[in-house]
């Protein structure tokens, strides 16, 4: 019993200065057209669109089982991210979906203003993307967008809502 407690505390102890990931990521716009959405009012615009998200792995440590978590619950398209990111590794993925706005949020906008609407109306300004070390442990990177301005915090546990 002893050897066990001894053993766990001294991998513990070994384990408080090693490097682990932190994954930064980034939302920038893609391709969007619009045109007049028919199966609703005029008062509506469609919008098809794509998104890069854009992750970094800023530490020596890989990062594994990357996933994004919306804040506000799961939305109407999918986001596959890679499984894994390598130390100092860069990736892009892509992400199109097609949504509707209200006609005055799309004429005559430009296009940071569109894909700042665009975030909004997908309940994408503020996401939390998960991933593991080789270890199993979890981590977290708070993302929030506000005037177009992107901010990051990475946490150990994720944080409540």
């Amino acid at each position: 019993m002893y050897g066990q407690v001894w053993k766990f505390l001294m991998e513990r102890l070994f384990d408080r200065d090693r490097t682990v990931p932190q994954v930064a990521m980034s939302l920038e716009p893609g391709e969007m057209t619009t045109e007049a959405d028919s199966s609703s009012s005029e008062s509506a615009s469609k919008i098809q669109w794509t998104i890069r998200v854009k992750l970094f792995n800023e530490t020596s440590a890989a990062a594994a089982d990357l996933g994004l978590v919306w804040r506000s619950g799961e939305p109407s398209f999918k986001a596959v991210l890679p499984y894994h990111l390598n130390p100092f590794e860069e990736k892009i993925v892509t992400i199109r979906g097609e949504t509707s706005l209200a006609r005055q949020k799309v004429d005559g906008t430009a296009d940071g203003e569109l894909f700042e609407h665009l975030l909004e109306e997908l309940q994408a300004t503020k996401l939390y993307l998960t991933y593991r070390d080789e270890k199993g442990d979890y981590f977290h990177t708070s993302y929030q967008r506000s005037d177009g301005q992107e901010s990051l915090e990475f946490h150990n546990k994720l944080p409540v809502s």
